[in-house]
């Protein structure tokens, strides 16, 4: 499944998509966590979470957009992009929007199911990021992390989750 540029594969999303085709599927977004969606069949109320290809632990929509913006910048006469290109650019909007945020004293904003779509369509229309087979050196020693448990408090973290509709 493809969400904002990014494939999501899992065997239990294969077999879904085997059984139901091309058809809508539910699709539930942490808005500041692309490293996993939930989907869930039509109005089942079972959800099951789906993995990215690309390392996007703690990578919200907005920074994704944004980095994606600057590859196509860079990158306009090409339809397929490394995993290491998009990630260090990913870098890049990080650095960047920190500081300005920083600046501005201004906290996260938040993207409503319309304003996602539109930008979806437009930056990934005639672009692909492709993971790499052979690991770069860019992000040595940079560990990924799956965990989803309690914090430091004990309690687990609040997460912002929206729900949309996307074809598998």
């Amino acid at each position: 499944m493809r969400f904002t540029g990014l494939m999501y594969r899992s065997d239990q999303l294969s077999r879904l998509r085997a059984k139901v085709g091309q058809a809508d599927v539910r699709v539930r977004v942490h808005l500041g966590d692309l490293d996993r969606i939930w989907v869930s069949e039509g109005g089942s109320p079972n959800w099951f979470a789906v993995d990215c290809d690309l390392l996007m632990d703690g990578v919200g929509v907005s920074e994704w957009m944004g980095a994606s913006r600057l590859l196509r910048q860079r990158h306009a006469s090409v339809s397929s992009i490394g995993s290491d290109v998009a990630l260090a650019a990913l870098a890049e909007i990080r650095a960047e929007s920190a500081g300005s945020a920083e600046r501005a004293g201004t906290g996260p904003s938040t993207m409503v199911k319309e304003d996602l779509k539109r930008q979806e369509d437009a930056l990934f229309r005639h672009l692909s990021i492709e993971v790499l087979r052979e690991r770069g050196r860019s992000f040595e020693g940079h560990r990924r992390r799956r965990s989803r448990g309690p914090g430091r408090s004990g309690r687990f973290r609040r997460r912002r989750i929206r729900e949309c509709s996307c074809m598998a």
